[in-house]
């Protein structure tokens, strides 16, 4: 080891110094500012689609809850119609019903001449051409199983000698 030398020469200090700034740096470098150059494009990226799904899921919620707010209403109040649709058509006879029993209670030689409904009562004016003929007409009304009540409010005679007679009837349900 005689011919070893432990002191550096000037040359190899100079090419030392140098080696910071040489070629092998920059090739380090470049890819670091880059990389960290990519990454804070990356992050501001972020949180800008953050922002635009946040304020996204924002409106569709609102725009959820004021759909579904206004189908809930709607179909409540549709429901609602159709209860009260059903619960009038249970409650009222049908008129053909009346018209039916009136049917088969008239007798021959009786003639109604004015027919009022008003839910189970019937109103009526009956022509006759005598009072036998009313008589036995009330007495029919009377006989019937769906009348509750026969009540004969007016009675009267015209020029011609035909008779004439008001009577409400109440009907059973």
């Amino acid at each position: 080891m005689v011919n070893t030398n432990l002191f550096q020469t000037k040359e190899a200090g100079e090419k030392a110094a140098s080696g910071l700034l040489n070629k092998n740096f920059f090739i380090y470098l470049v890819p670091l500012v880059a990389v960290l150059i990519v990454y804070g494009a990356g992050k501001i990226w972020s949180q800008s689609l953050d922002g635009q799904k946040t304020g996204l899921e924002s409106g569709i919620e609102r725009e959820s809850s004021d759909l579904f707010n206004k189908d809930t209403e709607r179909v409540a109040d549709f429901q609602h119609r159709l209860d009260e649709i059903g619960a009038s058509i249970s409650t009222r006879r049908n008129p053909l019903d009346f018209l039916r029993w009136l049917e088969q209670n008239i007798i021959a030689g009786a003639a109604v001449s004015k027919l009022e409904l008003s839910g189970d009562n019937l109103k009526m004016e009956i022509a006759a051409d005598n009072y036998m003929t009313i008589a036995k007409q009330i007495l029919a009304f009377k006989k019937s199983e769906s009348s509750r009540d026969v009540r004969i409010s007016a009675l009267s005679r015209d020029s011609k000698g035909g008779v004439g007679f008001s009577a409400e009837i109440s009907l059973r349900k």
